[in-house]
């Protein structure tokens, strides 16, 4: 009998089903379209073992129940194509509703194809030991095959970009090796093929993409973040609430093999036994320091949400101190997002802004968090089309000298449009601009537009002395900016006398060294400097005496105080005297009022800064205002 090909095949779907069955794979759509497949293609070998049998035994069956036999087999043939079909729309669009579209219609073609498929006649050949089947009901078969192996290869083009390369690679293997042995089979029917050509495709698929081994983190046996991230589509694709917890510590990065130790060893796997026993609920592990436990319910159930939490607590009783140093986030709800890349964006975001969270405080990641997170995002699109496409606008804010009775210097302060045109301040960009490092391209451009305008033809008729310019803390972290910043003044052949940069307190505090030999290099070169919002930082006095600055700036809130409170009075008047005695001038800011300015002017503040003279201007509105301010004294 004929059979040793099916056999074959059944032996590899049988091991193939073993494997799969005990690893107890995570169910997500391309697991269960496996599954599907798998027992079609089990029944495909069944059905084709069972035909060859009585077509070698034909004195034993019926001519009716032969042909019954024959076209469960090309039944079975049909559906297993059908079933590779679904697969692929399962892998391309998941549990969404154009793979429900797309299947249902497939589903229906494949139902009135077997319906012809059962109409039509089919014969058989069966001499010498050696059978075939063939006729019409045959060929409406190869059709539909050839039709369905067609449809794989179009929608694996169309979905080329929603497919990662190994499975694509994967799929087009198994289509290679079902299409060559089909072709085979159909001019030389004798050779009976195409059954295992089919579990072999089956194979490769188990080995390249179903096979749980490659989504298990070996070290602990949990899940890994390819099966996280699956899982999570599986879980938005069926609009299904779920809470996740994220516990981070750094006993976790000990599973490194080489890091381990007896104890360690010990404890983790303790506490990893403990929580696998939670119900309805599934254990990531990123092979790093972060664990992660999703619940397929809101708010983890209040059951499971206490006994996770009291596993933390006495896996630190038992020495491994989880809860004692851990970094320890909880969603109640993932329901904020539908984006399996923002989710884990969000929880990559939370961890950089609580990094340095009190320990056994639990960090919540809701809807707030994940809106602050997408509102960063869009500023800092919206910064980098910026800085592509010049919308970098610069503002100047005159500042008055009450001892020459005129403008002798200005703020430059930076505003950036939108693509509508829209201006947008600075508060709402450099925090995220300093977040993410761009405030050091940033800090360049804006830079470069201040000593393009102090080179131009305007500044000279001006009367301005020098421009002062803010620098953030990032910057004045930066070991190469007073190189790129003379650079950029011998680009514009700028008198470094006309340039004062701005310092601030914590810049002075994070990155004292740096900034100090930044300092050196560019006071040598001429450049003063100013300690800008004095008042308002960590620092105190000391940081005036060790900072080489000729000017200190009082912050707006501290010259409000001053209105408002007879204890800050004393403050800036103690203040004022230990400045003016280190030779130090005094600019303030938030300056108002008529009786604001005389107030600061009978103190003996050098200069007053504020909407009392000015609001920030454009470069334009800016340069007409002082002609015409600076014409009378």
């Amino acid at each position: 009998m004929n059979v040793t090909s099916q056999l074959c095949a059944l032996v590899v779907l049988t091991v193939v089903f073993i494997f799969f069955i005990t690893s107890k794979p995570l169910k997500i759509q391309t697991t269960i379209a496996f599954y599907i497949m798998l027992f079609i293609g089990m029944g495909l070998v069944l059905s084709d073992i069972v035909s060859v049998y009585y077509l070698n035994n034909l004195h034993k069956i019926s001519h009716i129940k032969m042909t019954v036999l024959a076209k469960t087999y090309l039944f079975f043939l049909n559906a297993t194509v059908f079933s590779a079909i679904y697969y692929t729309y399962s892998d391309v669009y998941g549990h969404t509703k154009k793979r429900k579209t797309a299947v249902y219609t497939k589903a229906i073609l494949f139902f009135l194809a077997d319906i012809v498929m059962f109409i039509c006649p089919v014969l058989w050949y069966s001499e010498n030991g050696v059978v075939y089947t063939y006729g019409p009901a045959v060929t409406v078969t190869y059709i539909i095959c050839i039709y369905g192996i067609f449809e794989i290869c179009v929608m694996i083009l169309k979905g080329r970009e929603l497919m990662s390369p190994r499975r694509r690679h994967a799929i087009c293997l198994w289509l290679f090796v079902w299409l060559a042995a089909a072709a085979i089979q159909f001019f030389v029917e004798t050779m009976l093929i195409v059954t295992f050509a089919g579990a072999l495709g089956i194979l490769i698929v188990y080995i390249m993409l179903e096979n749980p081994d490659a989504k298990i983190d070996r070290r602990t046996g949990l899940l890994n973040m390819k099966s996280f991230e699956a899982y999570l589509r599986r879980l938005f694709e069926l609009d299904k609430e779920f809470s996740i917890y994220v516990v981070v510590a750094d006993e976790l990065s000990d599973l490194k093999e080489d890091n381990r130790n007896e104890v360690t060893n010990l404890q983790l796997d303790r506490f990893i036994s403990s929580i696998k026993s939670l119900k309805k609920s599934k254990i990531f592990f990123d092979g790093g320091d972060q664990m992660i436990v999703i619940f397929e319910e809101s708010d983890a159930g209040i059951y499971d949400k206490k006994v996770f939490e009291s596993h933390i607590e006495e896996a630190g009783r038992n020495g491994m101190d989880l809860y004692g140093i851990a970094k320890y986030f909880y969603i109640p709800n993932a329901s904020f997002t539908d984006s399996v890349y923002y989710l884990e964006k969000v929880i990559r975001y939370a961890r950089q802004n609580h990094h340095d969270v009190l320990a056994k405080e639990k960090i919540i990641i809701d809807a707030n968090m994940y809106n602050g997170m997408m509102e960063e995002i869009e500023t800092e699109k919206m910064l980098l089309e910026a800085l592509e496409y010049d919308r970098i606008e610069m503002y100047y804010q005159p500042i008055y000298s009450t001892v020459k009775h005129k403008f002798t210097s200005v703020e430059a302060l930076v505003r950036i449009k939108d693509g509508e045109g829209k201006i947008i301040p600075p508060a709402k960009f450099i925090a995220v601009a300093e977040e993410n490092g761009m405030i050091i391209k940033l800090g360049e451009v804006i830079f470069e537009k201040v000593c393009k305008f102090i080179g131009g033809a305007d500044y000279p008729r001006l009367g301005l002395e020098y421009v002062e310019i803010n620098l953030s803390v990032v910057q004045c972290c930066y070991a190469k900016l007073a190189r790129d910043f003379i650079e950029i003044m011998d680009k514009y052949s700028v008198n470094p006398k006309c340039i004062n940069l701005e310092i601030t307190e914590s810049a002075s505090i994070e990155g004292k060294n740096i900034l100090l030999k930044n300092m050196e290099k560019l006071r040598n070169y001429g450049v003063k400097f100013s300690l800008d919002d004095f008042g308002t930082g960590q620092s105190n006095l000391n940081y005036i005496a060790e900072m080489p600055v000729d000017i200190v700036k009082f912050d707006r809130v501290m010259t409000k105080s001053y209105f408002e409170s007879n204890k800050a009075q004393y403050v800036m008047g103690a203040a004022m005297s230990m400045i003016k005695g280190m030779e130090l001038e005094i600019v303030s800011e938030g300056i108002e009022t008529s009786d604001q300015y005389k107030t600061m002017k009978g103190l003996g503040i050098d200069y007053i800064q504020g909407y009392y003279f000015s609001k920030p201007l454009p470069e334009k509105e800016f340069v007409e205002f002082m002609l015409k301010a600076n014409k009378v004294e």
